[in-house]
């Protein structure tokens, strides 16, 4: 009950008093409850990375650990997901020095205890991939990925869902070494499975079709890439309706449109998927990105003075999301300061 009403803000004061009655029933059985205790601090934990809490949530996970250190001993293979969890957690922090190392000490008890071609090891190499990719290890990472799918299609064979995640990541870690070939082959067998595993209207089929969508428009091929795109936008209208996940495909729509010319279809793409964006949904750089495709389609019909509130709105969110989004970040920071210049210009003529 922590962890079902405590990420939901509309019941933040339920999910607290569910953990306040957990703590004293743990505080009245004393050691007997060491293992409900680390559960109640594991869930704390996830619950404060649900509100993007990423400081309290590794506060939390630490305090699992040690308790579970305690009851166990710090070798026992159930610390593995308590290690990965707290990785995830360093790695929104960016402090990825020690993300890497939590991920490192998850996959060494993992294969302690599973081997090195279990399911569940893939998993953790995986895990262990993002932070190498955020690192910029692009080798380092591919070889991550290609070994977790590797061990997924030995123990799943080929055309299984599982498989469509690491699919996905193998083709975002080539995009951003710059070959966008292998990219789009590696996203278009996630699309692959997705349809034949999932059917043709799923969800999973529309995040591959944003994936691959992306892709092509980065390849020049606008007319393909709209074409997913709406279908990825039909997928997520008809599965949920205006929630965050239609703002995926209405950002990529939305900066197709702006690059083609099309302010005025740009603008209502980029005010609706501003409209089913949310603070407890989206990353501040998700955000960033649709405020700053916004301002510049307002700049393009000509309302400067709200271009450049939300140009600066987009530059603030940039800084939020730390330096992992440097080049996004400078990217808007240049254009605010060269469209503040011309207004200000225009304004003293």
């Amino acid at each position: 009950m922590v962890y079902a009403t405590g990420g939901d803000p509309r019941v933040y004061e339920a999910g607290e008093a569910w953990a306040r009655h957990a703590e004293a029933i743990a505080d009245g059985l004393g050691e007997a409850a060491l293992d409900l205790r680390a559960a109640l601090q594991r869930f704390r934990g996830r619950v404060a990375i649900r509100r993007r809490q990423y400081a309290e949530a590794l506060v939390e996970i630490d305090e699992a650990l040690a308790l579970e250190a305690r009851r166990l001993g710090a070798e026992h293979p159930s610390l593995a997901v308590l290690h990965e969890e707290r990785g995830d957690v360093l790695l929104f922090l960016e402090r990825y020095d020690e993300a890497l190392a939590a991920h490192d000490r998850a996959l060494v008890l993992t294969e302690a205890a599973l081997g090195a071609e279990h399911p569940r090891t893939a998993r953790t190499i995986l895990a262990r991939g993002k932070v190498q990719e955020r690192l910029g290890r692009y080798d380092d990472a591919l070889r991550s990925y290609e070994r977790a799918l590797a061990i997924w299609e030995r123990v799943h064979g080929s055309e299984h869902p599982r498989l469509i995640w690491a699919h996905t990541c193998v083709g975002r870690v080539h995009m951003k070494a710059g070959d966008l070939e292998r990219s789009e082959r590696a996203y278009a067998r996630a699309l692959a499975i997705a349809e034949a595993a999932l059917g043709a209207d799923a969800l999973g089929v529309a995040d591959a079709l944003v994936e691959l969508g992306g892709l092509l428009r980065k390849r020049g091929r606008r007319g393909e890439a709209r074409a997913l795109l709406e279908r990825a936008q039909r997928i997520f209208e008809a599965q949920v309706g205006e929630r965050y996940p239609l703002a995926l495909a209405l950002i990529e729509l939305g900066e197709d449109a702006l690059e083609g010319g099309e302010s005025t279809r740009a603008r209502a793409l980029l005010e609706r998927a501003r409209r089913v964006q949310g603070e407890e949904t989206n990353t501040p750089d998700e955000l960033a990105r649709t405020l700053f495709a916004l301002a510049q389609a307002l700049w393009a019909d000509g309302e400067q003075a709200r271009a450049l509130e939300l140009g600066e709105r987009a530059l603030e969110r940039y800084r939020e999301a730390g330096e992992a989004h440097a080049v996004a970040r400078e990217a808007a920071a240049a254009w605010v300061a060269a469209r503040g210049a011309t207004a200000h210009g225009a304004d003293t003529r």
